[in-house]
């Protein structure tokens, strides 16, 4: 499994400080998950659509079934945070996050996902560009990373989704997901684990991990999550590349 400078390309300066000066590495890491609240969440977790949503075999309800109990095993270790996206049914994506990052968080972020539901587009580039911006701007010395759950195909953009299909849609925004991922990494030293869900959108999830800085070392070079037991995997994975 490659780290920073891995399969994502050799590492800017300040990585996982938010281009911070005076980072301490020792000190617990910040990190937001940016997770995606979608309609297609609904969808089951094998990735198959079921009228009026998959319910309790649902991506979402495995998510919200599982993230509190997963990150309670790190809660002393990483200051854990939270931003979902979109913030409203449609492209919405309101500044700062959900749940500021700090210690003991991860009651507060299973609270919190108890009282939202996945209905919403996917306007992921600004998800990423909004986190990044709020990391950036915190005044601590903490290393800062995101992770970034979805299950792939952005849109709010204005893209052609198949420019060979007569009438494709045009509001696909796979590229600039993409390159948001690549400037927050870059630009301002945030680095982004991937972690995917079963969907539409695996390129786009692939690209992104190699573009954030911690591509896992074989194909598809994200976390792959189908199960209760895959997400702890890839969050344990997560917390020792992180944590100190």
């Amino acid at each position: 499994m490659a780290g920073v400078g891995g399969s994502g390309g050799a590492a800017p300066a300040g990585a996982g400080g938010g281009g911070a000066v005076g980072v301490d590495p020792a000190a617990p890491p910040d990190i937001v998950i940016v997770l995606d609240r979608s309609g297609s969440m609904n969808d089951g977790i094998d990735g198959t659509s079921c009228p009026g949503g998959c319910g309790a075999s649902s991506k979402w309800a495995l998510l919200t079934a599982g993230l509190g109990r997963v990150l309670s095993s790190a809660d002393t270790t990483v200051a854990w945070g939270l931003k979902l996206f979109a913030s409203s049914k449609t492209c919405d994506v309101a500044p700062g996050v959900d749940v500021a990052p700090q210690l003991g968080n991860a009651a507060v972020i299973a609270a919190k996902l108890a009282q939202v539901s996945a209905n919403t587009s996917t306007p992921t580039t600004a998800a990423i560009g909004t986190t990044g911006a709020y990391l950036t701007a915190l005044a601590d010395r903490a290393p800062k990373y995101m992770v970034l759950i979805s299950d792939g195909a952005p849109n709010c953009g204005t893209g052609p989704c198949d420019p060979s299909v007569p009438d494709s849609p045009n509001d696909c925004d796979d590229a600039n997901a993409i390159a948001a991922v690549q400037q927050a990494y870059v630009a301002l030293g945030i680095p982004t684990f991937v972690i995917g869900l079963p969907g539409t959108g695996e390129l786009t999830l692939t690209d992104q991990a190699l573009k954030g800085g911690f591509a896992t070392a074989d194909s598809p070079f994200y976390y792959p999550v189908d199960s209760a037991a895959a997400l702890s995997a890839a969050f344990s994975a997560i917390v020792a590349l992180t944590a100190r």
